[in-house]
This record gives C-alpha cells, sequence and structure tokens, in this order.
C-alpha cells in the first residue's frame, strides 16, 4: 500500500529525517554526522529541524522536535520547510568537514572539494529559497508607530 503524500497528513518527524537523509545523508557521513537513520531519532537533524521552523516564524522549544510540533506545518509550506532544513544541514556539514588538501609525492587528495560542493549547494538553495518563499518573516514584539519625540511646551 502506498502511503499518502507528506501534503494530506501532519508531518512526522520520521518523514522528515527520511527525506533530509534521502537529500543530504552522503554528506553527513562524510562530515562524521549521522547520515542513516530516519527513525525520529536523528540528534543531527534536530538543529536542522527546529531552526528552519523557528526561521519561518514558528515558536518551539530548541532541541524538542516532536510529530505533534511538527503538526503545525501543513500545505505549500512544507515545501518551503523541507527547503530550509536542508539548508541548515548543509550549513552543519560545511561545519564539520575536514578541508584539509594532501599532497604526497605524486599523490594528492583534495580533500576540500566536498566542501566546495556543500557551499555552492548552501548558495543555490539560499537563491531558490528567495525566490519561491521569500525572506522568513520577521518574528518580535510590537511596533510602536507613535514614537516621534514631543515637546509639551508647543502641543
Amino acid at each position: 500500500m502506498k502511503s499518502p503524500p507528506l501534503s494530506l497528513m501532519a508531518l512526522t518527524r520520521a518523514q522528515i529525517e527520511t527525506v533530509l537523509i534521502a537529500r543530504c545523508g552522503g554528506k553527513m557521513t562524510v562530515a562524521g554526522l549521522d547520515g542513516a537513520t530516519h527513525d525520529g531519532n536523528n540528534a543531527d537533524l534536530v538543529d536542522p529541524i527546529s531552526a528552519s521552523l523557528f526561521e519561518m516564524g514558528y515558536q518551539l522549544d530548541i532541541g524538542t522536535v516532536t510529530d505533534s510540533v511538527l503538526s503545525i506545518v501543513e500545505g505549500n509550506r512544507i515545501s518551503e520547510f523541507l527547503d530550509r532544513a536542508e539548508r541548515r544541514c548543509l550549513e552543519n556539514i560545511s561545519g564539520n568537514i575536514d578541508t584539509v588538501n594532501i599532497a604526497l609525492g605524486p599523490r594528492r587528495e583534495d580533500l576540500n572539494q566536498l566542501a566546495e560542493q556543500v557551499e555552492k549547494a548552501i548558495a543555490r538553495l539560499e537563491k531558490k529559497i528567495l525566490l519561491r518563499y521569500g525572506d522568513a518573516p520577521l518574528v518580535g514584539d510590537t511596533i510602536r508607530l507613535d514614537f516621534q519625540e514631543k515637546n509639551e511646551d508647543y502641543v
């Protein structure tokens, strides 16, 4: 039996992890992160998931990403959420990659190629996110419009 598309049901953390592992799992593994677990308990995907929710204006306890928290993402916001989570995941990969080139006689290994690929992927995703979804909403308190200083002598 085929499972329903993501947009027709509440998201689960395992579903999100499955998508992120499909998009970034190989690179995560090379960077020393868990690029295989997608059962809803992958600690290396908590940050990309929660950071993308924050970026989209949702409020939650950082480090606590449950299925009920993910149920707030619905409809056409799911694609945006996944793209933002993928970008954050790639940023985490970039921060964990050893970018050392090794040359030993005629043998040369350019280990920073993955880092360059990841940085290019991040730039492409940033452009895609900006074009498709716009900037992330600002989250904050009330903006006061009555900010001008008043001089009581002239009122």
